[in-house]
């Protein structure tokens, strides 16, 4: 069973995640900022983590930063409010990757603005 990490200190937002994600089988960890993900990512093997931009703590785009270090095979899906820009640095040269557009409320490739699908 895949694992996600969901990294948003708005709790509908994880409660929503959630709901959608165990119904299609995937197993859910949630950390409400930055500090409580980086110990889950040390303690859990997991797969992607769903990560908002603008969380209490170290932030997102710092947090984006250590999965990229030291979770390598982590693969991160970015799902906020707040535009990716200049000044997210490393998060702006991934931005190929796919993202999720909370304003569109669809999931987007933000390259084409096709809308993406995430598989089991």
């Amino acid at each position: 069973m895949k694992k996600i990490l969901i990294v948003d200190d708005e709790g509908r937002m994880r409660r929503l995640y959630d709901s959608v994600l165990t119904q299609i089988r995937y197993k859910t960890f949630w950390a409400d900022h930055a500090d409580e993900a980086n110990e889950i990512l040390k303690r859990e093997n997991i797969d992607v983590a769903l990560l908002d931009i603008n969380v209490p703590g170290a932030g997102g785009d710092e947090l984006y930063d250590v999965i990229r270090l030291f979770h390598k095979d982590v693969k991160v899906i970015v799902s906020s409010v707040l535009p990716v820009t200049a000044s997210n640095n490393s998060l702006w040269r991934a931005r190929r990757r796919t993202m999720i557009n909370r304003r569109r409320s669809i999931f987007c490739s933000p390259r084409s603005l096709r809308p993406a699908t995430m598989r089991p």
